[in-house]
């Protein structure tokens, strides 16, 4: 039987292996956020928001939605839309679709 200490460093270990990967899913954003999957795939695919498409699955970097979280977090009143017009446009130059 494993002990508490060996299963809570198991899940220690797998938060931490979930927390470097740049990219979450359209529902763990919506989750995350309190929106529709609707709304952000709309953004997505209208090119308002930042993703990436993976064959046909959208996902949205870690990094932008923990960014605008912490940003309303810190007490700034944000726009959802002008967050994500502000880290595209920081991002550079984009592919076209």
């Amino acid at each position: 039987m494993a002990s508490a200490q060996a299963v809570e460093s198991i899940a220690t270990a797998e938060a931490c292996a979930c927390e470097r990967k740049p990219f979450i899913s359209v529902r763990e954003a919506a989750d995350l956020l309190g929106r529709s999957r609707e709304y952000l795939y709309a953004g997505l695919r209208e090119r308002r928001f930042p993703g990436a498409q993976f064959g046909r699955a959208w996902e949205m970097p870690r990094a932008f939605v923990t960014g605008f979280i912490a940003e309303v977090d810190a007490g700034s009143t944000v726009c959802f839309e002008d967050f994500a017009a502000a880290w595209i446009a920081k991002a550079g130059p984009q592919v076209a679709a």
